[in-house]
């Protein structure tokens, strides 16, 4: 039976994330290097009242932290000072200063500690818990060398554990991985193969986005063996999350491993045909500032461009409205940014069939016996808001008996609090995530894995 969690937002009917605005500016500036010179300030830290999390996006050279109570989180900057860094008021905001953090190192040189400096100058200092992390290579067959981090509660098991999808290297959703290993989880990153700074190597992945998708599952299914072999993991306590398309490669493998223990999908659409598509395309509109009159007459103009690939719009209407409207400054940004307009009508035809191809039935209908969660956004321009509905279809057509759906309200793709600006946000106000995303993906996967089932480890 559907779980619908009590922060629902069912008016919205029944979406890389937060270095977006940063991936370009810093492509360039050595995401490997960056890595290896602040990951030993990566991990989970605890005050007297809250833990701290102190992660890295290297591919944007950006090192943040985050509240687990709050959800605040804050970009920092190196000051004069040896392991000294400051941050700002806002998220992306670096150019003030609202407070320090300061990590501290053991008589080995380890980092062991931070003394936090806040705005009202009050200290607070956090100890770095207990744990061990170890770098690790594994394989999926001939097709992909991955390499990564394994992070263990101290102990010796077996630990619950979870795989996280990544998207690029193996900070991607560093934060999200040390939110359930603050419940005690052992925490499986790894690069994904190819990606820029990365370690792991592979064939290349081809195809249209849900075969590259399918693709990749094989590694995260490579990833779950991996752990299956390890003393200290509870192989009956393994299960993945992912983020966005990692929310979609997380179906595919949650379809092919029913004995996972939990699979949880984060802004991973799961909506029809040219869904997605389009509600990206108008919603970038009005994140960019264009009147709601710009915004129609897009919307007008989108329905017809997806229409024409579907077999619904005829060529020739399509290409008297981008006639009509070529001239607009809003038509001139989606054919910048996007594969608008469409130039080969049989080019297009093909862009259908294979979409048509893909069903959410066909990825989401395939997990019946994982337990799973959905998690969306109120106001997500990279999901559609059909998608919780389509993904409830699914696994209730899959005969599921155990999954939850949660929409997480004023929030947009990375799941930052938007404080009613809904599509139109600024990112330069953005302070903090969801506190409510945070409690609710900790709280559902400590359900999933405790009590404790027992351990039947892999023989492979």
């Amino acid at each position: 039976m559907i779980k619908y969690l009590t922060v629902l937002i069912l008016s919205v009917a029944c979406h890389a994330l937060m270095s977006d605005i940063y991936h370009e500016a810093h492509a360039d500036s050595g995401p490997r290097a960056f890595y290896e010179s602040h990951q030993h300030f990566a991990g989970l830290y605890e005050t007297a009242h809250e833990p701290i999390i102190i992660g890295l996006i290297a591919r944007a050279d950006i090192i943040y932290f985050e509240r687990l109570t709050t959800g605040d989180m804050r970009f920092m900057d190196n000051t004069d000072t040896e392991n000294e860094f400051r941050y700002s008021p806002t998220r992306n905001v670096t150019d003030l200063t609202e407070g320090r953090i300061k990590f501290h190192t053991d008589a080995s040189g380890q980092v062991d500690s931070l003394t936090w400096i806040d705005g009202a100058d009050s200290y607070h200092i956090a100890r770095r818990s207990p744990g061990q992390s170890e770098e690790v290579q594994f394989a999926n067959g001939t097709q992909a060398s991955l390499h990564g981090t394994l992070v263990c509660p101290d102990g010796d098991g077996p630990h619950p554990a979870v795989v996280v999808i990544p998207q690029a290297d193996r900070t991607d959703l560093w934060d999200v991985g040390m939110w359930l290993h603050s419940r005690d989880l052992a925490v499986l990153y790894y690069d994904q193969r190819n990606s820029a700074g990365g370690l792991s190597t592979g064939e290349a992945v081809s195809g249209g986005y849900q075969d590259q998708q399918q693709t990749y599952a094989g590694d995260v299914e490579a990833a779950i063996r991996f752990l299956q072999t390890r003393a200290e993991i509870d192989a009956a306590r393994i299960g993945i999350i992912g983020w966005s398309g990692g929310g979609l490669t997380g179906a595919f493998v949650a379809g092919s491993i029913p004995e996972l223990a939990f699979y949880v999908n984060i802004a991973g659409d799961a909506s029809p045909g040219f869904e997605q598509a389009s509600h990206m395309f108008i919603s970038r509109l009005m994140r960019e500032g264009f009147s709601d009159a710009d915004v129609a007459d897009g919307r007008h103009l989108v329905n017809l461009h997806f229409g024409v690939a579907e077999g619904r719009v005829s060529w020739n209407k399509y290409q008297a409205e981008i006639e009509r409207v070529r001239d607009t400054d809003w038509y001139q940004y989606l054919s910048n940014r996007y594969s608008i307009p469409y130039t080969r009508e049989d080019g297009v035809r093909e862009i259908g069939r294979y979409q048509a191809e893909w069903p959410p039935e066909r990825v989401y209908g395939r997990i019946a016996a994982v337990p799973t969660l959905g998690v969306f956004f109120e106001f997500d321009h990279s999901s559609s808001p059909s998608s919780p509905g389509h993904f409830h279809q699914s696994l209730h057509s899959a005969g599921n008996g155990n999954y939850a759906i949660a929409i997480i309200p004023d929030t947009h793709h990375g799941g930052f609090v938007l404080n009613g600006q809904g599509y139109r946000f600024d990112t330069s106000t953005l302070r903090r995530r969801s506190p409510l995303l945070i409690d609710t993906v900790i709280e559902w996967v400590e359900r999933q894995v405790v009590p404790a089932a027992s351990s039947i480890r892999s023989t492979e």
